[in-house]
């Protein structure tokens, strides 16, 4: 499926801080290369669509690196900022809504690509198709859903506490026992998602085996990754919990952040930012909800006018 390459697009940042800043242009020299592998294990294609899918993916690539690299190196540039200062909750709602925009921005480049793509597919590689995401969905099951329910808090709680040590370094026990608490009150969507997921997935497979127009294909991505349209009512509901919560337990955590974790944040950022920009074209504004002005600007602006009232 072709939203793998959009969490490939989203992965690269994030895998140039493991690789470190003088492999980031390597990552992004070769990422076209990765983006059709990782599609080919879905897609099973030919020499000849293979070779094709790769010119497509190096286009599509060239346009992300001048297009929306630079907003998200602007995204890390006001993160960076702010973290040696502290995350406040309302900076981070803000920054999350920057960063969601990047995820619809992500999809809005490739879903073309991905129209183009699917409507190659012959009979024998949609039944492919078909197989490995039910492989796929069999991992996340392993590794996301468990029979015993404390086997399963435990399992969510070190996934993440895994996540949050990556860019604080360790956290103390006192941290570490505190922040278990906090994620074992989150909504649990792992179930639901999969449930969800799947569902999706079986419409996608479906309209391909029913022979889609270039349109219709279109409108069901567009549907599916950029306006959620077919998401349960519950769902929506529990991730929005979800995020609203997660904001919360992050700027308390921010809180709690010794000096030195403080510092190893705000390093974690700045290698990622300093990486990603040496192969970014110009940074532009950051896009924050429906307002082109950085974060920190719109709070300022909303702040004085509260004090005006």
């Amino acid at each position: 499926m072709m939203s793998s390459v959009i969490r490939l697009l989203l992965l690269l940042p994030v895998l140039s801080v493991l690789v470190g800043c003088s492999k980031t242009a390597l990552l992004y020299d070769n990422a076209d290369w990765m983006a059709t592998r990782w599609v080919s294990t879905l897609l099973d294609p030919d020499g000849h669509q293979e070779d094709q899918w790769g010119e497509m993916f190096g286009e599509v690539l060239q346009r992300h690196r001048l297009e929306l690299l630079p907003e998200f190196v602007s995204l890390l540039a006001e993160l960076e900022q702010r973290a040696d200062g502290g995350l406040s909750t309302a900076f981070l709602d803000c920054w999350l809504d920057a960063a969601d925009g990047s995820y619809r921005r992500h999809a809005q480049l490739l879903i073309p690509t991905a129209v183009d793509v699917l409507l190659q597919l012959r009979p024998a590689q949609i039944d492919h198709l078909e197989a490995a995401l039910e492989e796929r969905n069999d991992e996340y099951r392993e590794e996301m859903l468990f029979a015993d329910p404390a086997e399963q808090r435990e399992a969510r709680v070190d996934r993440y506490v895994d996540r949050v040590e990556r860019w604080t370094g360790a956290l103390d026990v006192e941290q570490r026992e505190w922040f278990a608490r906090q994620v074992e009150r989150l909504p649990d969507v792992a179930a639901s998602w999969l449930a969800y997921r799947q569902r999706q997935q079986r419409d996608l497979v479906a309209l391909l085996r029913s022979g889609p127009t270039a349109t219709s294909l279109r409108d069901y991505l567009e549907a599916w990754w950029l306006r959620f349209d077919h998401r349960p009512p519950q769902l929506e509901s529990d991730i929005a919990s979800l995020r609203g919560r997660m904001v919360q337990l992050l700027g308390e955590l921010d809180q709690r952040l010794a000096p030195r974790q403080r510092q190893h944040l705000a390093a974690r950022i700045r290698d990622l930012r300093e990486g990603l920009a040496s192969v970014a074209g110009p940074v532009n504004p950051v896009v924050a909800r429906d307002e082109r002005v950085p974060c920190g600007d719109r709070l300022s602006a909303a702040s004085a006018v509260a004090q005006t009232r």
